[in-house]
């Protein structure tokens, strides 16, 4: 009820016809977010691991691999970390949507089982393509970290 402005009603002053919409916003830059920085910590983690595997043979371990690793990720791969974020956040927030929709096309059609398994089989399907993101940015993520591409390159490779 609250997502969809619902309490408009309730308040002792108007809202603009747009303000409904600025949940959307808030929701998809809250998953962006959350996508980057776990975009940004795979990216450390991997160029950190990086550093010590491809050491010399006999060299001594790198010191500070972990600083080392995230001063590169804010010097040169920022960029990379935030459209990493921003490929998984729009597809994990499409999947929400339709989630939301299916919701209440299901509350509608109280005695269609078709609409239910149909929403299943979206849902399913959805949530595949999303892991199936998830896994790519990671890898693409640590990759970029490791060789120093961009994400397209990195995705590629």
């Amino acid at each position: 009820e609250w997502l969809g402005g619902g309490f408009r009603e309730s308040l002792p002053f108007a809202l603009a016809d747009y303000y409904q919409y600025m949940w959307l916003y808030h929701v998809l830059c809250m998953l962006w977010s959350y996508c980057f920085t776990t975009t940004c910590m795979a990216m450390v983690t991997g160029g950190a691991v990086g550093d010590w595997f491809w050491r010399r043979d006999g060299a001594p371990p790198p010191s500070f691999a972990v600083p080392r690793s995230l001063l590169r990720l804010v010097c040169y791969q920022l960029g990379t970390a935030a459209m990493g974020g921003l490929v998984v956040a729009v597809v994990w927030f499409a999947r929400l949507a339709v989630q939301s929709v299916l919701k209440r096309l299901c509350a509608l059609s109280r005695g269609a089982p078709v609409v239910g398994v149909l929403g299943c089989l979206l849902d399913c399907c959805l949530k595949c393509i999303e892991r199936f993101v998830k896994f790519i940015n990671r890898n693409t993520a640590i990759v970029a970290a490791l060789h120093g591409d961009s994400y397209c390159p990195s995705a590629r490779r």
